[in-house]
């Protein structure tokens, strides 16, 4: 993990780390070797219990302006009916949009029949640009909430949550909302490479 490590009880090896000390994933926290009373390098085992404070982040971002494409509610429907792959029926509606979005799905005709008809429908929803001003403040504990569900999301034992907080920034039209979770967990492993 990523994290500040808050205690480390030392079993053999050399500690690279103290407490207090930021470390990233990857870090070396233990060597293994240590130094005799002679002055000498002996190779150990690394090992140790190393204890962290592991910082969950999630976030999200609130635009004062912006636009959001939505269906509007009008539908056409265009019907295959395929043989082996090859199409023998078509019901076609020449109508279009100007945007739009597609479903299509694929049911199967005949049940104990060695032909395998299918029914291949696709559906066009028509779409639009709409545009949405909205301000942060009267949002804002909608983005808390989401930002806290995407570190909730990442947490791996989010039953040892030891403090949770939350950081506002505002940046020409953006707001953005950065959830904190913290939790003690025991960071490191053995490298056995």
């Amino acid at each position: 993990y990523d994290g500040r490590i808050t205690k480390i009880a030392l079993v053999s090896g050399t500690v690279t780390v103290k407490v207090g000390d930021v470390v990233k994933r990857g870090d070396i926290l233990v060597q293994p070797y240590t130094i005799n009373s002679a002055g000498q390098k002996m190779e150990v085992e690394a090992d140790a219990k190393i204890e962290a404070d592991v910082y969950w982040q999630g976030s999200v971002d609130h635009y004062d302006k912006r636009i959001e494409v939505v269906r509007t509610g009008r539908v056409f429907e265009n019907n295959q009916i395929m043989l082996w792959g090859l199409e023998i029926y078509k019901y076609e509606k020449s109508k279009t949009f100007e945007m739009y979005e597609t479903e299509i799905s694929i049911n199967p005709l005949s049940k104990n029949i060695i032909f395998p008809f299918i029914l291949k429908k696709t559906k066009f929803y028509e779409l639009k640009e709409v545009h949405i001003e909205s301000n942060f403040e009267d949002v804002r504990e909608e983005y808390v909430e989401k930002a806290k569900t995407k570190a909730l999301e990442i947490c791996e034992s989010c039953d040892t949550i030891k403090e949770e907080f939350y950081t506002v920034r505002h940046l020409a039209g953006v707001t953005i909302v950065n959830y904190c979770i913290i939790t003690q967990e025991e960071i490191g492993e053995k490298d056995v490479g």
